[in-house]
């Protein structure tokens, strides 16, 4: 017959080893949030490509139509020429209005 103590060490082994295949640093736990992360990065570089494809066409229109850049950087950027004054029309939200 198997000694009561030999039962209980197996046991405790055995507890030792699900909890650390569940909850331990390379558990199903931990990959399943790392895999989720993995997805929303992934997910972050497509946005972020298609806004840089789109600011490099940005760029490349402002390069080659000169006529554009002062509108642009005055609207886009604040700027300003010396003989030129600033006016900011600052509006207030109305309550039933959203962002």
């Amino acid at each position: 017959m198997k000694s009561p103590w030999k039962v209980f060490i197996v046991l405790i082994f055995a507890l030792i080893i699900i909890i650390t295949t569940v909850f331990g640093p390379t558990g199903v736990i931990t990959i399943f949030k790392l895999n989720s992360k993995i997805k929303a990065v992934k997910k972050e570089i497509v946005l972020l490509e298609k806004e840089k494809e789109r600011l490099k066409i940005e760029v490349e229109w402002l390069e080659k139509d000169k006529k554009s850049l002062e509108p642009f950087a005055k609207e886009k950027l604040f700027l300003k020429r010396k003989d030129e004054k600033v006016i900011a029309v600052i509006r207030k939200k109305k309550p039933d209005q959203g962002l």
